[in-house]
Order: C-alpha cells, then sequence, then structure tokens
C-alpha cells in the first residue's frame, strides 16, 4: 500500500517544502531500465553502469557497440540527462576477460580496479572514451569517473579526453563542445580531496553505499 502511495506522487515535482527542486535521477545497468526509470518519474540517469556491457563475455565490446547502445540510451531518454559513468571493473566485477593483475591479493577493493584498471589498459579504455565522445553528438551526456583517488588520475583523462577528442575530429567525427566530466567520491582518498577534486572537475557525486 505504501508503494502504491508513493506512484501517485510519480508525476509531481520533487522539490522541498520551500520550493528547492531536487533532481531525481535513476542508476541504470541496461538499456530497459530506462523505461521502467522513466515510468517513476526519473529526470533522467545518473549512472549508467557501462561495466555491465563487458560481463559475461570473453571478448570487449567494439567502439562500435559500445556507440551504438549509448545512442540508444540518448534517443529513449527524450533529451533528459545521461551520466555514463567510465569501466568500474575489478574487485567484484571481473569479467571473462584478461585484466587481473596476479601480484594483487584476491580482494582488491581499493586496488587495481575501476579508473586505475583502465588507465593501465589503453587498450581497453581509449575505445570506450572514444565512443563515449562520439555519443556526445546525438545529445547531452556527462562523463563520471569511478574510484578516484588522486587529482593526478583526473588530470591523465582530462588530457587523454582532450588528445581523443582532436584525433575523432580529425577523423572527421562530431564531438560535442561541452561534455561535463564529474568524479565518484567513494574511498577515503577523495573525501579528503574533494576541494581539491572540484577545482578540476565540473561535478562530484557521493557513492553513499561506500
Amino acid at each position: 500500500h505504501f508503494f502504491t502511495h508513493l506512484l501517485r506522487l510519480r508525476t509531481l515535482p520533487a522539490n522541498t517544502q520551500v520550493g528547492i527542486p531536487i533532481e531525481l535521477l535513476a542508476n541504470i545497468e541496461q538499456h530497459e531500465d530506462i523505461k521502467l526509470a522513466l515510468e517513476h518519474g526519473a529526470s533522467g540517469v545518473g549512472l549508467f553502469r557501462t561495466e555491465m556491457l563487458f560481463l559475461n563475455r570473453t571478448d570487449p565490446p567494439s567502439e562500435d557497440e559500445q556507440l551504438a547502445v549509448f545512442c540508444q540510451a540518448i534517443k529513449s531518454l527524450q533529451g533528459k540527462s545521461l551520466t555514463i559513468r567510465t569501466l568500474d571493473l575489478g574487485s567484484d566485477k571481473l569479467p571473462h576477460l584478461d585484466l587481473s593483475d596476479h601480484s594483487e591479493s584476491h580482494n582488491p577493493a581499493l586496488g587495481l580496479r575501476a579508473l586505475r584498471l583502465c588507465l593501465k589498459n589503453p587498450s581497453l579504455f581509449h575505445p570506450h572514451l572514444r565512443a563515449i565522445l562520439r555519443a556526445s553528438a546525438t545529445g547531452s551526456i556527462k562523463i563520471m569517473l569511478p574510484m578516484v583517488t588522486s587529482l593526478q588520475e583526473i588530470v591523465h583523462v582530462k588530457n587523454l579526453l582532450a588528445h581523443l577528442r582532436k584525433e575523432l575530429q580529425h577523423n572527421g567525427h562530431t564531438v560535442a563542445a561541452d561534455i561535463p566530466l564529474g568524479a565518484m567520491i567513494e574511498v577515503p582518498a577523495a573525501a579528503i580531496n574533494a576541494y581539491d577534486f572540484a577545482t578540476h572537475v565540473d561535478f562530484l557525486s557521493i557513492g553513499t553505499n561506500d
């Protein structure tokens, strides 16, 4: 009964009692989740878990395959916002790909995973970023970096994005002029360095489950 009561409220504006609007965004793992999110009144997607595209397969999805998924999501959102979180692989989300570092422990929850794993595997990360950049030409997107621990990682990705943008444009691809870049605050180092992070990104996202 309580859930039925909440469903009646899904079309009402999400404002506080003093009129401050709160943007309610959905976390999704696959394209099918978008329909459900919109039916329940979401203002868009605040986190697209892209690693789900890489699980349960022996070869990573191609750049064009990822591009098609991102463009399909943008189209289904009909102008609502889409935040794509870059690959958060490692720890409990290990695909059938040979990305492991055998020098690590069996539980690298704060080890070689997510952004650090991507930066160590350019052949995995670069096509992923290129697909996101190419998708930006079809609608409004944001990029969010998971498990960031240092400012150097953010700067590295910003430089990489600038390089890939020029490369794509040189090859005739259109890339949006402004793609907001954000960072997840999930680990102690990120919480401590949040002020410095904020001077280099457009938004921060707090991973409250961590």
